[in-house]
């Protein structure tokens, strides 16, 4: 559960750092809010929208990632707390759950089988 959405859930998230590119980035937000390492599979899509909450237009990388290491452990000044849910779960839940209304599509779309190879990004 987010702190910054206020107790809704949601994904690791977070800005690329200067000197990294966007996979790194997504392993270091995992691993700086849940204490875990994570091996990337793919890219589930490339999402793009204006977010009530931050004022702006938001562009976000969603991965479908496996083989996560270590022990979960929230970093409390970025989240509340690890839980997993069962794809039944998150069907049942209220889109107010979510940290963004638009995580019900990303789940559709992870439920619907895209995945794209993590070669459709080109680091420069």
């Amino acid at each position: 559960a987010s702190k910054k959405f206020h107790g809704r859930w949601g994904l690791p998230e977070g800005i690329i750092a200067k000197g990294e590119n966007i996979f790194e980035s997504a392993k270091r937000k995992v691993h700086e809010q849940t204490n875990l390492s994570i091996h990337l599979r793919g890219l589930v899509g490339i999402y793009n929208w204006y977010s009530e909450e931050t004022r702006s237009t938001e562009i976000h990388y969603i991965f479908l990632a496996s083989d996560p290491k270590g022990t979960s452990k929230p970093n409390i000044s970025e989240i509340l707390s690890i839980k997993e849910f069962s794809m039944a779960e998150i069907m049942a839940m209220p889109d107010a759950s979510f940290s963004y209304p638009q995580f019900r599509q990303v789940i559709k779309d992870y439920r619907r089988g895209k995945l794209y190879p993590l070669e459709v990004i080109n680091i420069l």
